[in-house]
């Protein structure tokens, strides 16, 4: 087509017409250059009709330009076209748009490539001003400044033509034409025809930009809580404009306005006539504006409160054309108003059904107000309260004190000191205690206005307060003292003792066995045979002496004025030997002993808390001993059980203050060496005895029963790993994860603890492997048959380790359904020179085998002890030859190798 051939005979005509002319050259020359003008002109004008054409039908300049372009660009004859359109808001404004046309072959210029770029910064900002100006720049490059000059030269360009663009007065771009052939000259039409395609642009931007803020000005409107709204100038008035956002309230306007005259319908009837009597006097012509207050019903039923201000609207004739205006909800001014008039009569309500007795003076001493309660307190006539002044009813008041003249001191004083408060007790003649108290009113100004009294009966709640204190001081269960009443008497004790020198001993006294009672009998038993035990106990003392029940199954005894250890002695076996004497309750024939902890008083005792850890340490010696039996606090009392105690009080904390830690020791394959497990093994970084390992702290656990929080821990922790392992597409196929006796019998819920971390952390129950000896697997399914069922159907794997030292037989492997056999390392650690050990692990090895049982050697530690095991048939081991425990940071780098170990 003509188009698309018009860069090339633009270029043609070009060259011919700057060819060197010969005598007959002139008038072809002109006649050349005309026939282009011509062409040029009209690909131009057609140019502009079809700007024209999709700018007015468009309102998306992100699609209209590129379109514009395209036609402007093959139409001017040029090898590239540019519309860019700047953010003016800086000096240099960025690019905002740049929409490129380019003859096919020609590359987009590299200073286009940063497109955010302002003209600043990429050699034209000398340009700024002149097309800012409205300056049309034409021209040829090598005749530019070197600057602008070295701009266009790094796109190939010759000749240029920038047109700036202006919409409502301000400039926001240019359109650019390049020539990169060679160097054209431009005539006074096509500039022109290129000036009106900028105004085309501009007007299509500002039309835009107009559209734009009426879009922002109808978002504000229909996001605020103001509703506009146009109805008809004469009854019925019908509905003709209503903002989108009276859907705030439950309504579409598009509803509404498809039934014009329903409106009156949701205003309150009662409210009604006041807004058809503003719409009938602005109708009439009475007023110009008007406004109201009124209520509307929302479709749920509930009412909002509007103010309305309607205005008439008139033609330039002054003829009413329609009632426009706005509604503002005032529901929340509404309320806070009715609640205002409200107050006053709430006020006076809640000071007669105060509990109180209220009693307000003003400034000058006369009488506001009061309740019945006042009345009824101090039994005072009402003509006497309405009387005026406060004096009289004062003096009946302070008749019935016990301090009738420091009662009326204090008012007095009071009176004369109004920035003064009041709380404090009132002691009447009759036995009642009266709380008072007082404080001044002040007004707007800060001005004294007057004093409030208030009075309340106490009586009965100052004896219920010692009815509690001395419960807070009793055992509910016993009726003995408490460990609080107990403690203040040995308190008093030692004072005593070192005023006067008497002596007195502490019994501490624990029973043997009696979670078995509770476990097996129930709890009404065990609480029977408590009642029982303390009966005992007061029986076997002096009315001097105190016996206490600190809690559980512990109880103390202060033997007062001691003479010597044997009658310490004494009391301590008459105590054993009563608790001892077997009891029926509810048909059960029980007998329970005692273990009993004794501390004489010793001057070098610092205080009670000293002498309470003295007594607990030698119960707990007296335990160790075997229990039913007496032990007496001594300084060289055996370090191990202060330390088994320091180290159980310790451990109680070391889950919450983040002391616990899990190393990762590998389980490979023998013949390849690579990882296919790791287990997970519990440390302690004690922050004074440094890193402590399981066997010097699992048995406390376990004793203290802080095993449950702790195996919680590492159950929570290892899934943590696992998952974290995952998200670095490192994990091992599985983690092993030790459980002991304790923690299956102590933590009921075991299985849905892991349970719970599996799901939380996203961990596939087979990853997990749960080790077991084979001692804890027996008393497991002998006692805890059901957790031991629970555990299984979890679906995670399960492993006897130390397998051969406990009982294990083919029936527990046929029955227990486990995943895993671990041998245990005393066997491996003379496999190799130990024929019995050798024929143990072959034996074992054939057996798991034969019951497709895989097995895991543990403790192998060197490349002899490997060699025997791959030759057995063993494939998977665990011990230092192949890696020690380690952190989980090493354990990653080792599980990022997961390569084969190389053992020296």
């Amino acid at each position: 087509s003509a188009r698309n051939a018009a860069p090339g005979a633009a270029a043609s005509a070009t060259a011919a017409a700057r060819s060197d002319p010969g005598p007959d050259d002139s008038g072809r020359r002109s006649s050349a250059l005309a026939v282009l003008d011509a062409y040029r002109r009209d690909n131009l004008l057609e140019a502009v009709a079809l700007a024209a054409r999709e700018l007015l039908r468009s309102s998306d300049l992100a699609v209209s330009l590129p379109k514009v372009i395209e036609q402007i660009g093959p139409a001017a004859g040029v090898d590239r076209a540019h519309i860019l359109l700047f953010d003016m808001a800086g000096d240099y404004g960025e690019i905002l748009h740049h929409h490129l046309w380019a003859v096919p072959g020609i590359a987009t210029p590299p200073m286009f490539q940063n497109a955010k770029a302002p003209m600043s910064e990429v050699g034209l900002k000398s340009w700024v001003p002149r097309l800012a100006g409205g300056e049309t720049i034409v021209g040829h490059v090598r005749e530019f400044d070197p600057v602008v000059r070295a701009f266009f030269e790094l796109g190939g360009v010759k000749s240029t033509l920038c047109v700036p663009v202006f919409a409502d007065g301000q400039w926001l771009g240019m359109i650019a034409f390049d020539d990169c052939h060679s160097e054209r000259d431009w005539s006074a039409t096509e500039i022109d025809t290129i000036k009106t395609i900028a105004e085309l642009v501009g007007a299509a931007v500002a039309r835009t930009m107009h559209l734009q803020k009426l879009d922002d000005a109808n978002r504000i409107i229909e996001n605020s809580a103001t509703i506009l709204y146009r109805v008809g100038p004469q009854p019925p008035y019908p509905l003709t404009f209503l903002s989108q956002n009276i859907s705030r309230y439950g309504y579409r306007a598009d509803e509404l306005l498809a039934h014009p005259e329903r409106w009156p319908q949701l205003v309150e009837t009662a409210d009604l006539p006041i807004v058809l009597g503003n719409s009938r006097a602005i109708s009439e012509g009475e007023v110009d504006s008007v406004h109201a207050e009124f209520r509307m019903h929302k479709p749920d039923g509930s009412i909002v409160w509007f103010d309305s201000a309607g205005t008439a609207l008139r033609d330039g004739n002054g003829e009413l054309t329609a009632i426009e205006g706005i509604l503002t909800d005032v529901t929340a001014r509404k309320e806070a108003e009715n609640a205002l008039s409200f107050s006053h009569v709430m006020l006076k309500t809640a000071i007669e059904s105060s509990p109180d007795a209220v009693f307000i003076v003003d400034a000058n001493d006369h009488i506001i107000m009061f309740n019945r309660h006042f009345r009824e307190l101090w039994d005072v006539s009402p003509e006497l309260v309405r009387g005026g002044r406060d004096s009289p009813v004062l003096k009946l008041v302070a008749s019935k004190m016990q301090d009738e003249s420091g009662f009326l001191a204090k008012v007095h004083h009071l009176y004369e000191h109004p920035e003064l408060q009041c709380d404090d007790e009132l002691r009447l003649k009759d036995g009642r205690v009266i709380e008072r108290s007082s404080g001044s009113l002040y007004g707007a100004q800060q001005e004294y206005l007057g004093r409030v009294w208030f009075f309340r009966d106490v009586t009965e709640k100052k004896r219920a307060v010692e009815k509690i204190a001395m419960l807070a001081r009793t055992d509910s269960l016993t009726g003995l003292p408490n460990r609080a009443a107990f403690l203040e008497r040995l308190t008093l004790e030692f004072a005593r003792a070192r005023r006067s020198g008497t002596g007195f001993a502490l019994h501490y006294i624990d029973l043997d066995h009696f979670k078995d009672v509770n476990d097996t009998l129930g709890h009404p038993v065990g609480d029977a045979l408590l009642r029982i035990v303390a009966a005992r106990l007061k029986a076997c003392v002096r009315e001097t002496d105190m016996v206490s029940r600190f809690g559980g199954d512990e109880f103390a005894v202060l033997q007062n004025d001691v003479g010597a250890r044997a009658d310490i002695e004494c009391l301590a076996e008459k105590i054993g030997r009563v608790i001892a004497k077997p009891c029926t309750i509810s048909g059960n024939k029980l007998r329970t002993t005692a273990s009993i902890g004794i501390v004489p008083y010793r001057a070098d005792i610092p205080g009670t808390d000293s002498m309470m850890v003295k007594a607990d340490l030698a119960l707990y010696r007296a335990k160790g001993d075997g229990r039913d039996r007496f032990s007496f606090h001594v300084a060289e009392l055996d370090e191990r059980t202060r330390e088994r105690m320091l180290l159980r009080d310790d451990l109680q904390h070391a889950v919450e203050r983040g002391q616990l830690e899990l190393f990762y020791q590998p389980q490979v394959e023998i013949k390849s060496g690579s990882v296919i497990g790791l287990e997970a093994l519990l440390r302690w970084n004690h922050p004074q005895r440094g890193l402590l390992l399981p066997s010097s702290f699992i048995a406390v656990a376990e004793t203290s029963g802080s095993i449950v929080a702790i195996g919680e821990w590492v159950i929570g922790e290892a899934c943590r790993q696992i998952k974290a392992w995952n998200d670095l597409g490192v994990a091992p196929p599985v983690v092993a994860v030790n459980l002991s006796g304790a923690q299956i019998k102590l933590a009921s819920q075991l299985d849905q603890i892991i349970s719970r971390n599996l799901a939380r952390y996203g961990v596939a129950p087979r990853r997990m492997e749960l080790e077991l000896t084979e001692s804890v697997l027996i008393e497991t399914t002998t006692r805890h048959s059901e957790a031991f069922k629970r555990l299984r159907q979890l679906g995670v794997r399960l492993v006897i380790d130390d397998f051969g030292t406990g009982y294990s037989s083919l029936d527990y492997l046929r029955s227990f359904n486990v995943s895993r056999l671990k041998i245990d390392r005393r066997f491996i650690k003379d496999v190799t020179n130990n024929a019995d050990d050798a024929a143990i692990v072959r034996a074992t090895i054939g057996l798991a085998r034969a019951l497709g049982i895989e097995v895991i050697a543990e403790g192998v530690e060197t490349t002899a002890q490997r060699n025997f095991l791959a030759a057995a048939g063993c494939k998977l081991a665990q011990g230092y030859l192949f890696g020690k425990a380690e952190p989980a940071a090493a354990a990653e780098a080792l599980l990022r190798k997961n390569r084969q170990l190389v053992v020296p």
